[in-house]
């Protein structure tokens, strides 16, 4: 075995590790039924951070070394991000956007189809262990605004848990699998079905079946999509679904919050009460101020009719949670993807992304590598050329 090969063993060894005890510590966060091992979840998401670290550092060593001349262009803005990340993660303990980037900086040297393969069996394993470990002290939850019918939730503290968890792992099989057979679109959808079932988690049980049907009639025709998408009116569509939908989210919100009418409070009802929920945290913590930064927690959470701080809608919590600057980080980054995305003809990643994109007016689903596994390619794409080839494009699917 050579000395390059070891390293890269080493390095694959590391990665894998590290995204496995955080892909960990971040579900078992999710669950009830070890709540007495907290530390422990936080243990292991602490271990997952140093290992990062150092994947982290020798990738950029190498990719400095492979590319000064593109140095300037292509990797000065990723790391100017990477340091805006870092500060919000250390000053204002706002940590998604810098796991999210450095798992996604440390995937470029990791093969693709083998990184999420190996994801989506370990979320069928936790989804698996969450329900089993949850059979014999089921959790009934009843949902407040929008629907009153009982949902379980097993070991998980909320339902939602485990629908997101399956598309995360529908993602990934629509990600790397080649050939779409309607066989593995309708069992995947009837997991999808039974799930739904008992879980009642409407917005990403509609987000996958979308996502499975759309992506097997693509599959099935994708020359002639392929030019369609193309189109003017698509292709911007595309490129700014994040941005478009981040606007009419928070635009319903504040509109919500100034101007109480029917329509507003029937929208809200379909959004089952996620932006009446957002435009109390709004008046109560942001103080009727679009923030440009994280906004000082310290107000009375009963006075507001607030359990939490955690906004449900990934958009108003980038907003109103995050702030403006951060948003604009994440919106930036996003559309660069999509763009990227589509001139590489990377159309399964482009049809996982609207799918998150959907999924996130109601969950908090875009930076959350669990919810999201796709975002470990954002950076892949970004820097994809001769030298770190994306490897996920077939001869004639999507190349």
């Amino acid at each position: 075995m050579g000395y390059s090969n070891l390293k890269s063993r080493l390095y694959d060894f590391l990665y894998y590790l590290s995204l496995t005890l955080y892909l960990i510590g971040r579900f078992c966060e999710y669950t009830i039924w070890a709540e007495e091992y907290g530390n422990v979840f936080s243990g292991l998401k602490d271990c997952a951070y140093l290992i990062l670290l150092v994947c982290v550092i020798v990738t950029f060593f190498e990719i400095m070394l492979s590319q000064r001349s593109r140095l300037r262009t292509r990797m000065l803005p990723l790391i100017i991000l990477e340091a805006a990340f870092l500060i919000y993660a250390l000053r204002i303990d706002v940590r998604a956007g810098f796991v999210c980037m450095s798992y996604s900086i440390c995937s470029i040297k990791i093969d693709k189809k083998k990184m999420y393969r190996y994801i989506m069996f370990l979320l069928v394993f936790l989804l698996a262990t969450g329900i089993v470990g949850g059979m014999e002290n089921i959790r009934t939850v009843n949902r407040m605004i929008g629907n009153t019918r009982t949902r379980l939730s097993f070991a998980f503290v909320h339902p939602y848990t485990m629908q997101v968890l399956w598309m995360s792992v529908v993602s990934c099989g629509i990600i790397i699998n080649e050939k779409f057979r309607i066989s593995y679109m309708i069992n995947m959808s009837l997991v999808a079905i039974m799930l739904h079932l008992v879980g009642g988690t409407r917005s990403a049980f509609i987000c996958t079946e979308l996502l499975l049907v759309f992506g097997y009639f693509f599959r099935h025709d994708r020359r002639k999509h392929g030019r369609r998408i193309h189109m003017r009116g698509s292709a911007f569509a595309l490129r700014h679904i994040f941005t478009i939908l981040f606007v009419i989210n928070n635009g319903l919100c504040l509109s919500m919050a100034f101007k109480d009418s029917p329509w507003l409070q029937r929208v809200d009802y379909l959004f089952t009460g996620r932006l009446s929920i957002t435009v109390r945290y709004f008046k109560g913590i942001c103080k009727e101020m679009v923030p440009l930064f994280p906004v000082s927690k310290d107000v009375n959470l009963r006075e507001w009719a607030l359990g939490s701080y955690v906004l449900d809608s990934a958009y108003s919590q980038l907003l109103f949670g995050y702030g403006l600057i951060y948003s604009i980080m994440i919106l930036c980054l996003l559309h660069r993807i999509m763009e990227r995305a589509m001139e590489l003809h990377l159309w399964s990643v482009v049809m996982v992304f609207v799918a998150i994109a959907f999924n996130s007016m109601m969950e908090p689903t875009i930076l959350s590598i669990l919810y999201n596994p796709g975002i470990l390619l954002c950076i892949p794409i970004l820097i994809a050329n001769n030298k770190y080839p994306l490897a996920l494009k077939a001869k004639t699917v999507e190349g």
